[in-house]
């Protein structure tokens, strides 16, 4: 029996069946044995010429030759089955079609699973903050708006389309330009698209504005309002904050055991710090002592010393923002700019040591890039005095007195400190290099 085969149905017609050696299989039906002979000749010649995994129906031929057709209309210099390729990589990538609400809980799902090696204990640790992470919510709501959208769909347009329908500043606006483009790096680089789908769009301009500094009147009101409310614990945020530079949630989690070096150092713990790494924070001479300060008053109020694993401002976010807010409109200061007191400090810190490596370990900065893009030297010569000697009188009156001690050019008995430079004597007020006294260092003023 030759192939292909062909058999005498009941009905008196004939069946032409290529059997399992041809994919798919080939069946058709003849009124008489010789159509069918013809039938098998011609399949025989086709299969001669294009063997028999490579036959297509009369549909696929006419479709192919469609194809054809439109890539020559399109000038397209490709074979077909280089477009068809090209269209299976993009169409459907590797990491499978996903729809734009799918990308973003992807997405928000792997950072917040992320994580790092603690470095004190070696354990594992996330690797974002917490901040970091309520920040996505701006993902989560382009995940919204475009939900049902497959990724093979999704164009350049749609994004912007997106943006402009949000009512907001330049700055913001900015942010999720970013927030964007770092979702769609996440999708090409899990293959879940073949290329960004925002590479050739524009980022929104941003004009560069100066950060806004409190100035020393404001700090000084601000302290004594802060001062003044309730059992002060807004009083040390307001320290930490203006004359450290730690940052606002970094400072909710500091506790009383993070003092270091008889409390002339914070170290920040790597997961309490934005960045995740461990941070040593210098205290300048004034906030050693508004801190022993208001230590002293905790004493004198329970009758023993704070609780080393007790919080330094023990409080909910939300009553910490509200009483914040309060004291500073006490203080007169009607509307808050933006890290207000981590910009002043930058900017007298800046000021006062002329020093951009020293300024990037105390902010905590891995660049110098970040800060002189947010911090820069805003502040007056006369603003130094009040951000590294002292912020109140009495302690600006011991200090000067210790300052014109050490700076004294007549002759000092031996019991006393020998007179010192100004930039010495800078080191001693922001670092407390006592070495260069070359005497018996200062009594801790915390004991």
């Amino acid at each position: 029996m030759k192939w292909p085969y062909i058999s005498k149905r009941k009905d008196g017609r004939w069946l032409v069946d290529t059997g399992t050696k041809v994919t798919p299989r080939r069946r058709q039906i003849c009124e008489s044995e010789d159509e069918a002979k013809v039938l098998r000749s011609d399949w025989q010649e086709e299969f001669k010429r294009g063997g028999s995994n490579h036959t297509l129906s009369p549909a696929q031929r006419h479709d192919a030759l469609q194809a054809l057709s439109l890539m020559e209309k399109a000038k397209v210099r490709e074979t077909l089955s280089e477009a068809i390729h090209y269209f299976l990589k993009h169409r459907y990538p590797q990491g499978g079609d996903l729809t734009v609400l799918e990308l973003t809980d992807h997405f928000i799902a792997h950072k917040r699973a992320a994580t790092k090696t603690n470095p004190e204990t070696g354990e594992r640790m996330p690797r974002y903050s917490y901040p970091y992470l309520q920040s996505l919510h701006k993902i989560d709501q382009l995940g919204q708006a475009l939900a049902n959208m497959r990724l093979s769909n999704l164009k350049s347009s749609d994004i912007e389309g997106y943006l402009s329908k949000l009512k907001l500043g330049d700055v913001s606006r900015y942010q999720y330009f970013q927030y964007f483009k770092m979702l769609f790096r996440h999708a090409v680089k899990h293959e879940f698209m073949e290329k960004h789908p925002m590479a050739k769009l524009q980022s929104p301009a941003l004009g560069r504005r100066d950060p806004k500094i409190l100035t020393v009147e404001q700090a000084e009101s601000l302290l004594q309002a802060s001062y003044d409310d309730h059992d002060g614990a807004v009083f040390i945020y307001t320290v930490l904050g203006l004359f450290c530079g730690i940052r606002p949630h970094e400072i909710t989690k500091l506790k009383w055991n993070d003092f270091r070096n008889f409390g002339w150092e914070i170290r920040l713990k790597a997961e309490n710090a934005k960045t995740r790494d461990v941070r040593v924070v210098t205290l300048p001479c004034n906030a050693c002592e508004m801190i022993s300060d208001f230590r002293s008053n905790l004493r004198e109020k329970h009758g023993s010393e704070p609780d080393p694993d007790s919080l330094l401002v023990p409080m909910t976010h939300n009553l910490l923002r509200k009483r914040f807010r309060q004291a500073f409109k006490r203080a007169g200061i009607n509307v808050w700019p933006h890290d207000a007191a981590r910009h002043t400090f930058a900017s007298f810190f800046l000021k006062a040591t002329k020093s951009m490596p020293l300024l990037m370990e105390q902010l905590g900065h891995s660049t110098p890039r970040t800060s002189l893009k947010h911090y820069v030297n805003l502040t007056d010569e006369s603003w130094i005095d009040f951000f590294t000697l002292a912020a109140t009188p009495k302690q600006r009156d011991n200090l000067k007195e210790y300052v014109t001690r050490c700076t004294d050019p007549d002759p000092i008995p031996e019991n006393q400190y020998p007179p010192i430079r100004e930039a010495d004597l800078m080191r001693v007020l922001l670092f407390h290099d006592w070495s260069i006294l070359n005497k018996t260092p200062i009594p801790d003023r915390r004991r």
